[in-house]
Parts: C-alpha cells; structure tokens; sequence
C-alpha cells in the first residue's frame, strides 16, 4: 500500500476502535461504526496470532542458523523473505477500491479480508512450527 493509503486505513482503524466500547457485544452490532469496531477487534486479535507464531517461527529460523553456520543458505533471510512477500500479497488481494468507488461496508471487508489472510497466514506458520 502506498504511505498515504496506510495512514490513512490507520486514522480509520484508531477512530473505529475507539468507538469500540459502544459496540461490545459483536453479535448485535447494527451500525456501520459498530460492525467496523468488531472487524477491527476481529483483525487484531487474528494479527496477534499471526505475529506470535511468526515470532517463535523466527526463533526457530534463528537456531536453524546457527546450527549450520558457514552455510551458503539463511533460514531467517528466507522467511522474512517470504513473509514480505506474503504482506505484498495480502495488501492486494484485501485492496479496496477508493472511497466515489466503494460503499460504507468497504472497510468492514477489507478488515474481514485482513482478518481471513491473517488466519490463514497463522495456519500455514504453526504447520510449519509442528514440523
């Protein structure tokens, strides 16, 4: 995403979730402010998630390293490779068009597609963890 398109989705994500305390209870969220407020707990609970099992998975990368030291090949390079890589897939695929083009449950779904692409992305980590 561009600097201006992040900081922007940014200032929108803190005004939604510090309408949080006005929509608690996700299951009767009715308002656009309320629904985007539980898609945004929603996505940072999922990141949390997705970062806690990046970090142990980098840590693993980390030992892989230098249990095999001198060689041509850096586990850490390649997962913060492939983990770059997967943010610039998951920016794009969750890209919203700009708002004369998108309706007011834009940011609802690109919070759900952040959320889904985090989820996913966490799944494929703690396979790789188990291994």
């Amino acid at each position: 995403m561009h600097a201006s398109t992040v900081s922007c989705f940014a200032a929108l994500f803190t005004l939604i979730m510090a309408s949080a305390a006005f929509a608690e209870d996700c299951s009767n969220a009715q308002t656009t402010i309320d629904i985007n407020a539980c898609a945004g707990r929603n996505y940072q609970a999922a990141d949390r998630k997705l970062n806690q099992a990046f970090g142990r998975l980098l840590a693993n990368a980390k030992q892989s390293d230098r249990d095999v030291q001198g060689a041509d090949y850096s586990y850490e390079q390649a997962l913060r490779a492939a983990q770059r890589a997967w943010i610039a897939f998951r920016d794009a695929d969750c890209k919203q068009p700009p708002p004369p083009l998108s309706g007011s449950i834009a940011t609802m779904e690109q919070l759900d597609c952040l959320t889904e692409n985090a989820i996913q992305r966490t799944n494929v980590l703690n396979r790789r963890l188990a291994e």
